[in-house]
C-alpha cells in the first residue's frame, strides 16, 4: 500500500549514478531515483534519508528522456529486478560501456571496450519462486522491492516460457495438495521458495521446505515431464529463518540427481547448489575470450583461482595446459572432480581444497604462468593479490562481477609492477545495472 505521508517533489535528473539510478541535485541534497533516465524531470516519492543523500521512488515521468520506451513488463516498477526497461538495449550497453570508462580512468587506463551483450529476453537460466497469498489465493513470483510482499508474476521475460509453464504447475500442484504456504510474518507454513534451473529444456527444481512435507510429488514429477525432456525433483528442507535460501539437507524425490549440459565444449552436470552463470550465452563468451588470452599469453602452467565447479579448469586442461585448480567448497570441488573426468581432463588438473590465501602457499608455479582469478562480489583483497604477485606470473586475468572491489584489487596489482593490457565489460544481467568486467593484466618486466 501505497504511504501517502511520505514527501513528494518534482525534479530533473541531472546524470546516472553508479548503479545506473538517475541522480539529481537539489538544495544541497542528492536525489536518487531508480528507473529515471538522464534529462527526464519526474515526480518522486521520498523514501528513506541517510546524510543529503535521499533515496526516492519514481511515481511519475513528466517530461521523458528522448530515449526512454515503454517497458514490456507491466511489474518492472514494482518487481525492481529490471531496472533499466525503459533503455533501448544498444543505450543500455552504452551506458555500461560508459560507467566502466569512468571507472578505470582513476586508474590511468581509458581504452575500454564497448560492452558485449545479447538482447534476448529470455536470458535467465534460473529462477528463485517466493510464495504468497492475495484473496486466500496462492501467488507466486518476486517480492515487490518497496512492499516486499508477494508479487503475483504469470509470466517473466526474463526467463522465457519455462517459468509460465512451472508457475502454473506448482499453484495447481500446491492447490490439489493443500500445501502450506509459508508466512514470513507469522513463521507458520512450510513451502517457502522453488529453485529451479532451466537448461536445454532439462528442469532441475528444488522445493524448499521448513520441513518435509508429505505431498504427491510423483504427480508433480509427472506433470513437469510433459513439459520438459528431463526433470530432478528436490526438497531442500530450512528451518532456519536467515536470509539463506538453502540449508545443506537435500532430498532427492524423483528423475535424475544432475542438470546436464555443454559450456564452452566442457560437459559438466550441476548439483541443485552448484554455483552457476545464469546467462549461458554470455558465459560462454567470456569463457571463450579468457582462452583465448590464455592461449595468447604462451603459458606454462594455468593457476585458476575461485575455480566453483571447474569449467574453466577443465577447458585449460583440455586445452594442453597443467592446472591447478583452487576452490574452498568441497562440494563445488566434487563437481570440478567429476566435470574432469568427463571431459578427460583428470591428469591435468590439480585439485586444492580450502582458502585461497592458505592454499596458495602449496601452489607451484613460476613465472611462466597465468593466474585467472574470478572471485565473489568480495573480490580479492591486497593480501591474497600480494599472495599472487609473490609468483611473479607473466599474466593475471581478472573476472570482476563488482567493480566496487575490482579497483582497489586492481590498483594494488599495479602498485606491484603490473599493468592493464585490455579491459572488456560484459552485460551478463541485461535490464540490470549489473555489469561483469574481464581486466588482463601483464608483468612490466
Amino acid at each position: 500500500m501505497e504511504n501517502n505521508a511520505n514527501p513528494t517533489r518534482r525534479i530533473v535528473i541531472e546524470k546516472l549514478d553508479d548503479d545506473l539510478h538517475g541522480v539529481a541535485f537539489s538544495g544541497g541534497k542528492k536525489y536518487v531515483v531508480k528507473g529515471a533516465l538522464k534529462g527526464e524531470l519526474v515526480e518522486v516519492e521520498e523514501l528513506k534519508t541517510s546524510g543529503t543523500a535521499v533515496v526516492c521512488r519514481l511515481k511519475n515521468v513528466i517530461k521523458p528522456s528522448a530515449d526512454r520506451v515503454e517497458s514490456p513488463c507491466r511489474l518492472s516498477a514494482k518487481c525492481g529486478g529490471c531496472t533499466l526497461l525503459s533503455l533501448p538495449y544498444d543505450k543500455q550497453l552504452a551506458a555500461k560501456t560508459a560507467l566502466v570508462k569512468r571507472k578505470f580512468v582513476a586508474l590511468g587506463f581509458s581504452d575500454i571496450s564497448p560492452c558485449i551483450g545479447f538482447n534476448v529476453s529470455n536470458y535467465r537460466n534460473k529462477v528463485h519462486i517466493c510464495f504468497g497469498f492475495d484473496n486466500n489465493k496462492i501467488t507466486a513470483g518476486f517480492f515487490d522491492e518497496y512492499t516486499h510482499e508477494v508479487l503475483n508474476v504469470p509470466n517473466c521475460l526474463c526467463h522465457g516460457d519455462w517459468y509460465h509453464v512451472l508457475y502454473k504447475t506448482l499453484i495447481g500442484w500446491a492447490v490439489d495438495n493443500r500445501v502450506p504456504i509459508y508466512n514470513p510474518k507469522s513463521k507458520k507454513g512450510v513451502l517457502r521458495f522453488a529453485v529451479a534451473r532451466c537448461i536445454d529444456n532439462r528442469l532441475m527444481l528444488s522445493l524448499v521446505m521448513t520441513k518435509f512435507q508429505s505431498c504427491d510429488y510423483k504427480s508433480l514429477y509427472a506433470t513437469l515431464l510433459k513439459f520438459f525432456s528431463e526433470v530432478a525433483l528436490y526438497v531442500n528442507e530450512n528451518g532456519e529463518f536467515t536470509n539463506e535460501v538453502f540449508s545443506g539437507k537435500f532430498i532427492h524425490i524423483a528423475g535424475a540427481k544432475a542438470l546436464k549440459g555443454n559450456l564452452a565444449g566442457i560437459e559438466y552436470s550441476l548439483s541443485p547448489d552448484s554455483f552457476f552463470q545464469v546467462n549461458t550465452r554470455v558465459a560462454e563468451k567470456i569463457y571463450g575470450d579468457v582462452l583465448a588470452q590464455v592461449m595468447g599469453a604462451g603459458a606454462d602452467k594455468i593457476v585458476d583461482l575461485f575455480s566453483g565447479i571447474g569449467i574453466t579448469s577443465a577447458m585449460f586442461a583440455r586445452a594442453g595446459f597443467d592446472v591447478e585448480s583452487v576452490e574452498i567448497v568441497k562440494a563445488a570441488v566434487d563437481n570440478a572432480k567429476t566435470i574432469a573426468v568427463k571431459n578427460e581432463a583428470q591428469d591435468k588438473i590439480t585439485f586444492r581444497v580450502g582458502d585461497c590465501l592458505q592454499e596458495l602457499k602449496k601452489v607451484t608455479a613460476g613465472r611462466d604462468s597465468v593466474f585467472f582469478v574470478d572471485p565473489p562480489r568480495a573480490g580479492l583483497g591486497d593480501a591474497v593479490v600480494n599472495a599472487i604477485t609473490i609468483f611473479s606470473p607473466k599474466s593475471v586475468i581478472y573476472l570482476s562481477c563488482n567493480l566496487k572491489t575490482l579497483l582497489p584489487d586492481l590498483q594494488a596489482f599495479l602498485s606491484r609492477g603490473y599493468s592493464i593490457a585490455s579491459v572488456t565489460p560484459y552485460d551478463m544481467f541485461p535490464a540490470t545495472a549489473h555489469v561483469e568486467t574481464l581486466v588482463c593484466l601483464y608483468r612490466k618486466s
